[in-house]
């Protein structure tokens, strides 16, 4: 039986509620584009263009106050190997960790009292925040963000879509709309 728009939104509107563990994984690819000649004509990638090794996430939660985020990111020059970036909550105390080495710790409390936003590149999580609280920053573990910010289209073909790797009939396949 096909879902309806509105009912997919408001499954994913309620995604989070009585969650009280997840473990989340994802990964992210950026290619290089070489001998772009015009930027505005598509063209197809070839292999020379997927140089890049995937980068990938990692997201931890237990309710009611753990959360653990790990990520990579790209060192300086690009190719250089990744740094393994963790940003632990547990109550009321945070760590953020660079390759296995604590770099930054405190508590939500002093975090919020040294309005430590100002001037802080925070991309890791956000100490002034619970942990409840930051596992919905990040875009990727968040549908009821998806639902409220995107036009959804719910497809309702029989056949799969070419680059449909999930097609199975208890899925419900949801697309960004314009």
């Amino acid at each position: 039986m096909p879902k309806t728009v509105a009912a997919v939104r408001q499954k994913m509107l309620s995604a989070w509620d009585g969650v009280t563990s997840l473990h989340a994984r994802a990964r992210d690819k950026y290619y290089t584009i070489s001998n772009v000649v015009d930027r505005n004509t598509p063209r197809f990638m070839s292999p020379d263009d997927l140089c890049i090794e995937p980068y990938h996430y990692e997201a931890w939660w237990q309710h009611p106050n753990h959360w653990r985020y790990d990520c990579e990111i790209p060192s300086q020059p690009i190719t250089l190997p990744h740094r393994q970036i963790s940003y632990l909550a547990i109550g009321n105390s945070w760590w953020v960790k660079e390759d296995g080495m604590v770099k930054k710790a405190g508590t939500v409390v002093e975090a919020q009292q040294t309005a430590m936003t100002q001037g802080e590149s925070l991309w890791f999580g956000r100490p002034y925040l619970s942990a409840s609280d930051n596992r919905l920053l990040w875009a990727w573990l968040n549908p009821p963000l998806w639902a409220a910010s995107l036009n959804l289209i719910v497809t309702d073909q029989v056949d799969p879509l070419p680059d449909d790797v999930f097609h199975d009939p208890a899925l419900v396949h949801v697309l960004a709309g314009w």
